[in-house]
C-alpha cells in the first residue's frame, strides 16, 4: 500500500503546518470528524525527588487538577489501596498528600476524577537505609547508635534550643520554661518570632542526619503548611579532611562551626546567621568527608536527607551547600557529578580535587623518608623538622610532617586500621591469603 497521502488530504495538511508556523489555528473543516476529546485528565507531580529516586516509603505529591473537578470526589490509590484520606486540597491551593506506605521498589499511584479520567505516576522506593544509587554498600559497617538493625535504622529524636540575646549563643530550650533572655528575630519574608530552633536527628542511608528549623512549639507545621517564618531555602553544613570510616558517625553542626574550628570568621557563624533569616539548616555523617571521602555516598545521603525534608516541612526554592576544606570539597564534586543537589555552593579553604592533593600528601612522605633516613639513600644530610619548617615557611614543623602522619596513614597505608573495621580483618602484608597461596605458580 502506498503511504503517500491523497492529494486533497496532502493540501489540508500542508494548509494545517503553515497555520501552525505562524501560530494560527486550523479552521473548524480541517478538524471536521476528528475523534471528540477525552476528558480532560489530572496530572500526578512527585514533589519531594525525583519519582525514581524515592526513599524511606513516603513521598509528597501532587495532583493537578482540571477546572471545574470537585476535590472532594477525587478518588487516589496507591496499586489496589485506597489512599484517598491522604490527599486534600491544602491551605497552599494544591490538591497535596504525603503518600505513605510504599513498597521497596516499583509503586503505581493513580488518580481517577469524577468523570473517569486517570492519572498514574510510578514511584520507585528504596530502603531507608539504603543504597539509593550508590550501588553496593562498605562492607563491614558498625551501627554507633544502638540500633539493632544492619542499615542503623532508629526513631528520629527532636530537640528545641534558643538563642540567647545575652550571650547570642544557643541554649537548651524547655517549652514549659521559657528563658527570660530570648532573642527575637525577623525572617527574610518579614516574620518576627522568638528565635527557638528545633533539631531533628535521625538515620538514614545507614549514618545521621540532622535538620534545624526556626520553629514554634505547640504550632502545627505540615508540608503544605509550613509556620510562617519558614522561607523554603536549605543551607547544607559539611565537615572538614578526608577519612574513611566503616562506622556510622556524627554529622556537622546544623547550628555554629562547620570546619572543626570554633569560632571561625565567616564560617562559624552562617548556620546560625541562615537559621535567623528562616532557612532549614541541614547535614548528613556522610557528606563530613572527614568520616566518609566518597562522592557517591555523599551526593546520596544528601538527597535522601533532603526528601525528607521536603516531604514534612515542605518544598525548596534552592539550596545552598557551605564549608571549609575538605567541605568544600564536597560542594565542588557533588554540584559537579549530581547536578540539582545544590542550586549554590559557597566553598571555602577550596579543595577542588583530591587526586592533586593525594599526590602531595605522597610527595610529603617520600621526600620525608629521604632527607630523615639518607642512609636509606645512600649519602644524604638529615633534615630536623625545624629545618623543614623553615623550607616549606610554616612553622609548625611543616606540613610533610604533620600531613604525612596524619593523611598519609589514615588513607594510604593499608596496614592502618579503619574505623569501623575488625582488627582481624586489617591487612598484614605477612599474612598471606590461603587464596592467594593456592593460586600460586609452584617452581
Amino acid at each position: 500500500m502506498s503511504t503517500v497521502a491523497p492529494k486533497r488530504v496532502r493540501a489540508r495538511l500542508g494548509l494545517v503546518a503553515v497555520l501552525a508556523a505562524v501560530g494560527l489555528a486550523a479552521p473548524a473543516v480541517i478538524q471536521r470528524g476528528a475523534a471528540r476529546s477525552a476528558p480532560t485528565a489530572p496530572t500526578i507531580s512527585v514533589l519531594s525527588n525525583r519519582a525514581d529516586l524515592i526513599s524511606s516509603g513516603e513521598a509528597l505529591v501532587a495532583v493537578t487538577l482540571p477546572a471545574g473537578t470537585d476535590p472532594q470526589k477525587v478518588k487516589v490509590r496507591l496499586g489496589n489501596r485506597d489512599v484517598t484520606s491522604q490527599f486534600g486540597l491544602r491551605e497552599n491551593g494544591q490538591y497535596e498528600g504525603l503518600v505513605t506506605g510504599l513498597i521497596v521498589g516499583t509503586n503505581t499511584l493513580t488518580a481517577v476524577l469524577p468523570n473517569g479520567a486517570t492519572a498514574t505516576q510510578k514511584i520507585v522506593n528504596h530502603a531507608a537505609g539504603g543504597p539509593l544509587f550508590s550501588g553496593p554498600q562498605v562492607k563491614p559497617w558498625v551501627c554507633q547508635n544502638g540500633s539493632k538493625d544492619a542499615q542503623c535504622n532508629a526513631p528520629a529524636t527532636y530537640s528545641y534550643q534558643y538563642k540567647s540575646s545575652v550571650t547570642g549563643g544557643f541554649q537548651a530550650y524547655d517549652p514549659s520554661n521559657p528563658p527570660s533572655d530570648m532573642a527575637t528575630t525577623t525572617t527574610q519574608n518579614g516574620t518576627s518570632v522568638p528565635f527557638i530552633i528545633r533539631q531533628e536527628t535521625g538515620y538514614m542511608d545507614r549514618d545521621q542526619y540532622q535538620i534545624s528549623v526556626l520553629f514554634q512549639p505547640g504550632k502545627p507545621w505540615t508540608a503544605w503548611n509550613p509556620q510562617p517564618q519558614f522561607v523554603h531555602k536549605l543551607l547544607i553544613t559539611h565537615g572538614a579532611s578526608c577519612g574513611i570510616d566503616h562506622q556510622s558517625g556524627t554529622a556537622p553542626s546544623t547550628t555554629g562551626d562547620t570546619v572543626g574550628v570554633p569560632g571561625a570568621p565567616g564560617l562559624s557563624s552562617s548556620p546560625g546567621t541562615a537559621l535567623g533569616l528562616g532557612f532549614a539548616v541541614m547535614s548528613t555523617a556522610l557528606d563530613n568527608a572527614g568520616h566518609n571521602c566518597n562522592l557517591l555516598t555523599e551526593a546520596e545521603s544528601l538527597a535522601m536527607a533532603k526528601e525528607h525534608l521536603i516531604d514534612h516541612s515542605g518544598t525548596l526554592r534552592f539550596t545552598i551547600g557551605t564549608g571549609c576544606s575538605g567541605g568544600s570539597l564536597v560542594q565542588q564534586q557533588v554540584g559537579n557529578a549530581y547536578p540539582g543537589v545544590y542550586q549554590g555552593i559557597l566553598p571555602q579553604c577550596s579543595f577542588p580535587d583530591a587526586w592533586s592533593t593525594g599526590q602531595q600528601l605522597a610527595d610529603y612522605h617520600l621526600t620525608r623518608s629521604y632527607f630523615e633516613n639518607p642512609g636509606m639513600w645512600g649519602s644524604g644530610v638529615v633534615w630536623t623538622p625545624t629545618q623543614m619548617a623553615a623550607v616549606e615557611g610554616h612553622p609548625n614543623h611543616g606540613n610533610a610532617i604533620i600531613f604525612d602522619s596524619v593523611y598519609w596513614t589514615a588513607l594510604a597505608d593499608p596496614t592502618n586500621n579503619c574505623a569501623g573495621v575488625p582488627a582481624a580483618s586489617v591487612y598484614n602484608p605477612r599474612a598471606i591469603p590461603a587464596a592467594c597461596v593456592a593460586r600460586s605458580p609452584t617452581t
